[in-house]
C-alpha cells in the first residue's frame, strides 16, 4: 500500500506551543468505553453506542468529518488495508466518531459519502460515522487515553491511532499512525473479538494538525517542509554526483 507517511510523520517532530496546543494519547488497555453513550449517526438516529457496535468488536477512529488535513487519509487508509485483511465486514464495526460536537449528521452523511467515493465503492456496511455532545465526545475521548485541542475557526489537533475494542467495551489494542500493516489490524481485531487484551503497537504520535487556516502553517509544517526541500536537494546532488562519476572513468 503506498503511503505519504514521511511527510506525516515530519510533522509531529516539531509542534511548537505557541503554534498549537499538543494533544496528549496514552491509551491503557483495558480501560473502558462507556457503550451506553448516546451518538448520532449519518441518517440522524441517535442511541447508545451499543446500538452501533452491535454485539460485536469494534474499531474506533476519531477526527472530524469537515477536516481539511490527514481524516480522510485516515479512513481511506483503512478502508484499504481492512480489504487486505479478508475480515469478514458482518463481523466487525468501524466507528468514526467526530471530535466537533457542531457537527450534524448531515456532516456525518457528506463523509461517508466522500469516502465511497474516494475508494471507489468500497464495501462500508461495517462502518458507522458518528457525531455526538462535547460531553459525550469527552469521555470517549478520555476512554481511549486522548485529548483533543480545538485551533483557529473550526480545526481541531488530535492524534490519529486506531482503538481495537472488545464487544463489551474494553480498549484491546492500539493502532498508532498510519503505519500498520493488514496483519496487525487482522489481528486488533481477532484479539479484540476473542475479548482479550492485545497490545498498544508501536507508540508514534501522529497528530492531524498541519495547516492552520488561509495561509498559515503550524511550525511542524514549516518543519516538516524544510526537511523535505533539504531532501530533495541532497537527491538532486547525488544525481549530479553520479552522473559526474559516470562521465569521468578511472
Amino acid at each position: 500500500m503506498t503511503r505519504t507517511l514521511l511527510v506525516f510523520t515530519l510533522m509531529l517532530l516539531a509542534l511548537p506551543a505557541a503554534a498549537t496546543p499538543r494533544p496528549d494519547f496514552q491509551p491503557e488497555l483495558g480501560s473502558h468505553l462507556d457503550l451506553t453513550t448516546p451518538l448520532t449517526d449519518e441518517a440522524g438516529a441517535t442511541a447508545p453506542l451499543s446500538a452501533d457496535t452491535a454485539g460485536k468488536p469494534f474499531l474506533v477512529l476519531f477526527g472530524y468529518h469537515k477536516c481539511p488535513n490527514l481524516c480522510g487519509v485516515a479512513d481511506l487508509d483503512l478502508v484499504q488495508t481492512l480489504k487486505q485483511t479478508g475480515l469478514d465486514a458482518a463481523t466487525y464495526r468501524v466507528l468514526f466518531i467526530s471530535v466537533d460536537p457542531d457537527e450534524t449528521a448531515a456532516d456525518a452523511a457528506a463523509s461517508r459519502a466522500k469516502l465511497a467515493t474516494a475508494s471507489g465503492g468500497a464495501d462500508l456496511s461495517s462502518w458507522r460515522f458518528l457525531v455526538g455532545k462535547a460531553a459525550d465526545l469527552a469521555h470517549l475521548e478520555s476512554s481511549v487515553g486522548m485529548t483533543v485541542s480545538k485551533v483557529d475557526r473550526d480545526l481541531y489537533v488530535h492524534p490519529v491511532a486506531i482503538s481495537a475494542v472488545t464487544p463489551d467495551g474494553k480498549l484491546s489494542g492500539v493502532l498508532s499512525g498510519l503505519d500498520y500493516r493488514a496483519s496487525d489490524l487482522r489481528a486488533a481485531v481477532a484479539t479484540a473479538s476473542a475479548g482479550k487484551l492485545g497490545s498498544l503497537g508501536e507508540h508514534l504520535l501522529l497528530l492531524c494538525s498541519a495547516f492552520l487556516g488561509i495561509g498559515r502553517y503550524t511550525g511542524a509544517a514549516i518543519f516538516a517542509m524544510r526537511i523535505m526541500g533539504l531532501a530533495v536537494m541532497a537527491a538532486i546532488a547525488g544525481g549530479i554526483f553520479l552522473l559526474t562519476r559516470r562521465g569521468h572513468p578511472a
